[in-house]
């Protein structure tokens, strides 16, 4: 459930962030995540962690949850550094109930973990 919440939140963060709270969000009902199940988050976690570690710029890196269907695949890509970070865009995909979306985010290294960063580059 973390995981789940993990992508939502960081859908949202990057979609929202300079703007307000103040309307109806419905329409995440009519995009892949919505039918997503706790499987499918977390292959598709894998993945992106797999592309942020150690896939090359423009390598794209797919995952595929054979029990629902759903798909999708991430692109690394601008790879950086950044205040001695590494840091890198990410491209996601992902289908679900014959729905596709993609969603472009920055992610920097911070130690261990890769948090998504806001106008960094």
């Amino acid at each position: 459930m973390k995981r789940i919440c993990f992508w939502i939140n960081v859908i949202i963060t990057i979609t929202f962030a300079p703007l307000s709270f103040a309307f109806n969000l419905s329409f995440l009902n009519n995009s892949p995540i919505a039918y997503f199940t706790q499987e499918d988050f977390r292959i598709m976690e894998t993945s992106a962690l797999k592309t942020l570690n150690s896939g090359k710029d423009n390598q794209k890196i797919t995952w595929k949850n054979p029990k629902t269907k759903s798909w999708g695949y991430a692109i690394a890509s601008n790879t950086t550094i950044q205040d001695g970070r590494t840091c890198r865009n990410l491209t996601i995909y992902n289908n679900a109930n014959g729905i596709t979306d993609k969603s472009d985010y920055n992610f920097c290294k911070f130690g261990k973990d890769w948090r998504v960063v806001i106008n960094q580059r």
